[in-house]
């Protein structure tokens, strides 16, 4: 892959945006050499941040540090936009509600790299703007994070949804690593608790995790694909009964990030069968327990929790398909479970359609069977989509029968599919 500089008079080096994306885009793991990445030029290597001209004005603003991962617009869509002027997100709107306020609160909480800044006075008196407004000076109080200032609640653990409003969780503190991935954590009915994918590493994010567990170690840590472990034996270190699960298919010539301790993680799935060509009965996923052991197909409904492998983002992909006991699931028409997709199925709120993310994939037509097997023969079993990258899918309030919420499952899945056929008659691998 070959990477090209946009002309400057001055000499340029690459901001964390620009590294952010060449790691994103070479992990598509065989893109052609031919393919370009245009890089954006940075003028000074110790230059501060500087605010985006597309924010809006007022005291929330991101700066030109934005790697674009839209961690902000999911949890705050009413605050932040992408704009593609400048090939980031930014605020559109200056938060006015006590709802703007905390989902703000936890979009610059959640942002991987800290793009997502309040203004001081002094910041504004720099950019030679008019005094800052006391109805501004007292929202800058209101988005701070330390309770000592406004005692306010940190913004993370928090419900994914009202449905699942004890059991499934949004952890915050996304990974730069893992170009600001989403990690979640959720409680199975005997009181485990399961980490999917990795937040950072560090005493906020322990605190954050305790806070909803009761000081409980997380039992498991669910790894969905090789892009998003950054970090992983970091909390195998902190907590040292902890679980790892990861599958065998992204080690080796497909583990991308070349990190072996993934090598040893304490549970490995294993291939058992090739779907690898595209061609196989996709009704028959393979299908794991928490012990990494292959389930039945017909016993899968005895299990609150199962692992399924799902690769064509990339080999290794796994999925994990939560139902919650005691949830109202003896209701036909009921929320029915979480299905955590990784990065093989997520809502793109940019463009309000369903994708793969096929730019990033190993196989697309592969990963389109599976989409269509994930829809069809099991999005009975789920109502809410928790991916990796992108936003959470919510059908459950869409309709009121589990029917009808699988035919709008459906309708959304056509164009995610189309767009990952168009990609693999280009032969991109």
């Amino acid at each position: 892959m070959k990477a090209v500089t946009t002309k400057a008079s001055v000499p340029t080096v690459w901001t964390s945006m620009i590294v952010a994306s060449v790691v994103t885009s070479t992990h598509a793991f065989n893109t052609p050499a031919s393919s370009t990445i245009v890089l954006r030029p940075f003028t000074a290597l110790n230059a501060a941040p500087k605010r985006l001209d597309s924010n809006v004005d007022g005291p929330l603003y991101v700066n030109d540090r934005c790697i674009n991962c839209s961690a902000c617009s999911m949890f705050a869509p009413l605050i932040f936009e992408r704009s593609d002027k400048e090939s980031a997100h930014v605020v559109y709107h200056q938060p006015q509600t006590e709802e703007e306020i905390e989902t703000a609160r936890a979009a610059l909480s959640a942002c991987p790299v800290a793009a997502i800044r309040v203004e001081t006075q002094a910041q504004r008196n720099h950019r030679k703007q008019s005094p800052m407004s006391q109805e501004d000076q007292a929202l800058g109080k209101e988005l701070a994070m330390s309770p000592k200032l406004n005692g306010r609640e940190m913004p993370f653990p928090r419900p994914v949804s009202t449905h699942y409003n004890e059991t499934v969780y949004f952890m915050g503190h996304h990974n730069e690593k893992s170009f600001g991935a989403t990690p979640y954590l959720f409680r199975l009915s005997s009181g485990q608790w399961i980490m999917v994918d990795t937040p950072r590493f560090g005493k906020p994010a322990v605190e954050a995790l305790e806070s909803v567990t009761a000081g409980r170690p997380p039992d498991y840590l669910i790894l969905t694909h090789v892009d998003d472990t950054a970090g992983h034996y970091d909390w195998k270190n902190h907590y040292p009964n902890l679980q790892r699960i990861f599958h065998t298919g992204d080690l080796g010539r497909h583990n991308w990030i070349g990190d072996t301790s993934l090598e040893s993680v304490e549970v490995l799935l294993q291939e058992t069968t090739n779907i690898q060509d595209g061609t196989a009965a996709f009704s028959a996923l393979q299908v794991f327990d928490l012990n990494g052991s292959p389930i039945d197909h017909n016993k899968i409904g005895e299990e609150e929790v199962v692992i399924l492998h799902t690769p064509g983002h990339s080999p290794g992909s796994i999925s994990i398909l939560f139902q919650p006991k005691g949830a109202g699931n003896n209701d036909q028409n009921s929320s029915k479970g979480v299905l955590f997709s990784g990065d093989t199925y997520s809502y793109r709120l940019s463009s309000d359609a369903m994708t793969g993310f096929p730019r990033y994939g190993n196989n697309q037509r592969l990963q389109a069977n599976i989409l269509k097997s994930l829809v069809h023969d099991w999005g009975s079993e789920w109502d809410l989509l928790a991916p990796g990258h992108g936003h959470v899918r919510d059908y459950s309030d869409m309709a009121a029968t589990k029917e009808e919420r699988l035919e709008i499952q459906k309708t959304e899945l056509i164009p995610a599919v189309e767009e990952l056929q168009r990609y693999a008659t280009l032969k991109r691998w």
